[in-house]
């Protein structure tokens, strides 16, 4: 995700607390029903880069990779936007070496359609990004 990844519950409720709806993008927190602990979070709303595009991303707690959250979260967020606004035609990205964010992608239904560019809002980390989309 182009901002910094949040350990703690509080520092992340407070960011979300701070975030005002920018053209329509909604903001997300991901909660593990089986404890109340907060595990990721993330967002979708209409694309910058994509002309009538909504696009989504997420973030997770290292030790909660690979056990599905992240495929949850995705579906549920693109259901949202399907469900309360009609929203057919999505895309998302992840930097090249993080593969499983692919998996993810094609799992709710998107394709590969080639390279861009990734880059943090601080600067700190410049990559390739592999390129999603798809007509849900």
């Amino acid at each position: 995700m182009v901002y910094p990844t949040y350990t703690e519950k509080e520092k992340l409720r407070e960011w979300l607390c701070s975030i005002e709806e920018f053209d329509g993008e909604y903001h997300f927190g991901y909660v593990r029903l089986s404890d109340n602990e907060l595990i990721g979070s993330g967002s979708i709303g209409p694309s910058n880069q994509k002309d009538g595009f909504w696009g989504f991303g997420y973030n997770f707690r290292y030790d909660c990779w690979k056990m599905g959250f992240a495929t949850e979260a995705a579906k549920a967020m693109i259901d949202f936007a399907k469900r309360e606004f009609g929203i057919t035609h999505f895309c998302s990205s992840h930097v090249e070496p993080n593969l499983a964010s692919g998996h993810v992608m094609e799992k709710c239904g998107l394709h590969f359609t080639g390279y861009g560019e990734f880059e943090k809002l601080d600067g700190s980390c410049k990559a390739r990004s592999m390129e999603y989309e798809g007509i849900l």
